[in-house]
């Protein structure tokens, strides 16, 4: 959750990441921002695989985080 709603500025970041493909970050057409990446650690000692989301919605001072590890 925003203390308060996020800066224009703050959009215009993200939406400059969106434009570079490796950067996990995309835009949909409700102005929807979404950070998505999944780590496959096969060489790791336990094998761990781990994903990261991070939805935030523009004008909204809520955002969605979702982590995991497998």
């Amino acid at each position: 959750m925003f203390f308060r709603l996020p800066s224009d500025s703050f959009y215009h970041a993200i939406d400059s990441l969106t434009l570079i493909k490796e950067s996990g970050w995309s835009k949909d057409a409700n102005n929807k921002y979404t950070y998505q990446m999944v780590w496959d650690a096969k060489d790791s000692p336990n094998g761990d695989d781990l994903f990261l989301t991070i939805e935030i919605e523009k004008g909204s001072r809520f955002g969605h985080m979702r982590f995991g590890a497998w």
